[in-house]
């Protein structure tokens, strides 16, 4: 009794898991044509002992890596790489305790296709980011979609 009760739950689980596969179709054959994105980004600053750090909020997909560029009118320069994760990416502080962060400077977001994206942000994408679109998005002679907004922060 106990074999056949054995036999009974094995052949209901390989119909579950041939139900499963579809009929052996693969996730790739299923997939839909993605939709276009309008890229939408904005920028916080949060000052802590007048080092600037920054929250990113955009509709990119998680995994999306984003340059940051501070510069100022100082001629203080400084980079942060973040990956948006939820539509939201935050960056390190700018400056040090010895060089802290005064007067107008200007934040760039940038991103472009020859960081290779992961595999998932390309499939929302495109390979060239061709399903961005927006006043964010320029494109290349290459056909390459790229990102680059600039925002302007005071700080006392």
């Amino acid at each position: 009794m106990a074999r056949k009760v054995l036999l009974f739950v094995f052949m209901l689980a390989a119909v579950f898991a041939f139900a499963a596969c579809g009929g052996g179709e693969t996730i790739q054959e299923r997939e839909v044509a993605p939709e276009e994105i309008y890229v939408e980004i904005t920028a916080e600053a949060t000052l802590t002992a007048n080092m600037p750090s920054f929250t990113i909020h955009t509709n990119l997909p998680s995994h999306t890596s984003l340059m940051l560029t501070l510069t100022g009118e100082d001629g203080f320069s400084g980079q942060s790489n973040i990956t948006i994760f939820r539509g939201t990416g935050s960056s390190n502080m700018f400056g040090s305790i010895d060089n802290p962060r005064h007067g107008s400077h200007t934040l760039t977001v940038s991103m472009s296709m020859a960081r290779f994206p992961a595999e998932s942000v390309q499939a929302l994408i495109g390979e060239q980011g061709e399903y961005m679109h927006g006043d964010l998005v320029n494109v290349s002679q290459f056909g390459e979609h790229t990102i680059s907004v600039d925002f302007e922060f005071y700080f006392d």
